[in-house]
């Protein structure tokens, strides 16, 4: 059984987790889920503050390192019938928290790329193509580096191509692994388990 967080971000509570308590409250931690066995997994997409967050602090809140699993939440959102914080009225207030919990969780201070929020499609592609050779982690770093605190834009086939580079996948692949059917695959089949 999966639960959207408050923050928007899936957590698979099937028999990897017994969902514990999950409030709203801004509070580093506020997030309180408690794994059962070793497999915690983490369903991310690579333009979200929240996903980026949750990714540097869930060893610490959950006590494992949870396993990855990409998604693109624009299908999530429109099966919701929702969209972005980003694109409302709620715009600053979201940023301001989000810049708010990375300095109390020790990150580096946030820098939004101009176009923010964007259609994910691309970098969750190129985060599922480093999923599946073993390197989402390190990709998703990257990344989520290149974006939250250089402000850079995830979507730019030149910040791929580097967020690739420094997880130890080969730069000049990445255009045509965000093309393989069996990634797009891949991420849909995750996406529609969110």
């Amino acid at each position: 059984m999966e639960q959207l967080a408050p923050d928007g971000l899936l957590f698979d509570a099937r028999s990897s987790m017994a969902a514990g308590r999950c409030d709203a409250a801004p509070l580093a931690g506020s997030v309180s889920l408690r794994p059962v066995s070793a497999k915690v997994l983490l369903y991310v997409d690579p333009q979200s503050p929240y996903s980026w967050l949750a990714h540097a602090r869930a060893p610490q809140v959950l006590g494992v390192t949870p396993q990855l699993r990409p998604i693109t939440l624009g299908p999530i959102f429109a099966r919701r019938g929702r969209g972005s914080w980003g694109r409302t009225e709620e715009r600053e207030a979201g940023q301001r928290e989000v810049e708010r919990r990375a300095l109390a969780y020790g990150l580096d201070e946030v820098r939004w790329p101009d176009g923010w929020p964007f259609d994910s499609l691309r970098p969750s592609r190129a985060l599922t193509w480093a999923h599946m050779y073993g390197r989402g982690d390190a990709f998703f770093a990257a990344l989520g580096a290149a974006t939250f605190t250089r402000g850079e834009d995830p979507t730019d086939a030149a910040v791929l191509a580097a967020s690739a580079a420094q997880a130890g996948l080969d730069p000049e692949s990445v255009e045509d692994r965000i093309a393989d059917p069996a990634v797009k695959a891949a991420l849909r089949e995750a996406t529609d388990a969110g």
